[in-house]
């Protein structure tokens, strides 16, 4: 499933359901309600920036830098 991901340290996945900007160089989305921890952000798209083309299989990009809530 596309979208912008938070897990936990347990690795309980909550999905981002609102985005306010999604463009190949910036994301903005609301952060759900998440309880108190630290949390993995992750992005999975089917977007390549060779020309906006949609991708067969999905891409995941995880950020290592955490967010702890």
């Amino acid at each position: 499933d596309c979208g912008l991901w938070f897990t936990n340290e347990s690795g309980k996945e909550e999905k981002a359901a609102v985005f306010i900007e999604n463009k190949p160089s910036v994301v903005i989305a609301a952060i759900p309600a998440l309880a108190t921890g630290a949390y993995q952000l992750k992005i999975v798209t089917r977007y390549t920036s060779s020309g906006g083309r949609i991708l067969k299989n999905t891409k995941t990009c995880i950020y290592h830098t955490i967010l702890i809530v």
